[in-house]
């Protein structure tokens, strides 16, 4: 899940630019921050007032809070880029009109959707987060990636046509050079429900365990397959997938905006239904899959910190799937989530997951690291 104010093709150049081979540094220790530029302050210390004014009028008009701290450049950025989202929306919405349901403009104007409504609410989270959150408290991101993160924990699922409301959560995340398995299973202790996932990621861009790069930028290209026995009910589903996903660090974009990244995605998919009622067979249906994030990094990446984000997924075969709304427009959007990942110490953490769509999901796990940006 992604980015909202850059192309792929800025991640691509940005991340590249700043990469350097592990081989050449693995030794060496993060560097010492240095101090903060005169331009990664704004001259007016409103801080109160800023705040006030990226609610009011800061909502619609996207740049306020820090327009009142006197930041005039960053915010006629985040003014501009709440009007492209706006001319994006509606340049996805226009098709609609004239050609009416086309199912071939579909994805093109859904994704273009997605991509406009990530920068009208990125836009205007990031005026708030500047205007509230002072330079000495945000966070920073690692600079290498854990050799290895293990992840165990519970998942609590309510969804009233499927009577399983408790799983057991366990995966990892390894590394070996730019590729990334990352194994899940959320097995019901009764066994009538399981949900195995299996994706592999290959990084063309940012840090791994073996690379250094200057923040956590990066851009993934990402295969997997998904299990998910509904066996109490009489059938599964299967699917395959190929996405691309990336993260971008907004202090590139401006040294104002430091300590938060925005996250973009895209990809597709194909799910396969099959039944054990004798003659019932099975179906297909093809997935669009898009989301992005706005987050913030706290604390120290390699010792006590971590991240958090607002995010939307739009895939609609996994637990929370599809949003419940009233009206015909139930269940076309996906769902939206809250994450945060704190790390108490170098290896030791916890992860907090909570998603609302047609279901509600909440995950807390036990994160254990080792390697990669953990060593000196």
């Amino acid at each position: 899940m992604l980015l909202a104010c850059v192309s792929w093709a800025d991640v691509a150049r940005a991340v590249q630019t700043d990469t350097l081979q592990a081989s050449a540094e693995s030794s060496a220790s993060r560097p010492e921050p240095a101090p903060e530029p005169a331009s990664a302050v704004c001259p007016k210390q409103r801080r109160a007032l800023a705040v006030a004014a990226a609610l009011v009028p800061g909502v619609v008009l996207h740049g306020s809070g820090h327009y009142v701290q006197g930041c005039g450049t960053l915010a006629q950025r985040l003014l501009f880029a709440e009007l492209a989202g706006l001319g994006l929306v509606g340049l996805a919405l226009a098709p609609a009109a004239i050609f009416g349901g086309n199912a071939y403009l579909v994805p093109f104007q859904a994704l273009t959707g997605m991509v406009g409504v990530a920068l009208i609410a990125g836009s205007w989270l990031l005026d708030l987060y500047g205007s509230a959150v002072p330079m000495r408290l945000r966070g920073g991101a690692a600079n290498r990636q854990p050799l290895l993160e293990t992840v165990l924990g519970y998942r609590y699922v309510y969804e009233p046509v499927f009577e399983t409301r408790h799983f057991m959560v366990q995966g990892f995340d390894l590394w070996s050079g730019a590729v990334r398995f990352m194994p899940r299973a959320d097995i019901a202790p009764t066994g009538h429900n399981a949900r195995y996932r299996l994706p592999v990621a290959w990084r063309l861009f940012g840090a791994t365990p073996t690379r250094v790069a200057a923040d956590a930028s990066h851009l993934d290209v990402v295969g997997a397959f998904t299990q998910h026995a509904f066996t109490s009910d009489g059938f599964s589903a299967s699917t395959v997938e190929v996405l691309g996903q990336s993260r971008f660090d907004f202090a590139r974009f401006d040294p104002l905006l430091r300590g938060s990244f925005g996250e973009l995605g895209a990809g597709v998919g194909m799910t396969r239904y099959a039944y054990e009622a004798p003659g019932a067979g099975h179906d297909y249906n093809s997935l669009l899959l898009m989301g992005f994030a706005v987050g913030a990094y706290f604390g120290d990446p390699n010792a006590r910190g971590g991240e958090a984000k607002l995010y939307y997924d739009h895939r609609h075969d996994d637990f929370a799937a599809g949003l419940k709304l009233t009206g015909l427009g139930s269940g076309a959007l996906g769902h939206f989530g809250f994450q945060s990942r704190a790390y108490h110490d170098r290896n030791w953490g916890l992860m907090l997951d909570a998603q609302v769509g047609s279901a509600y999901v909440l995950n807390l796990s036990l994160l254990f690291r080792q390697g990669g940006s953990l060593e000196r």
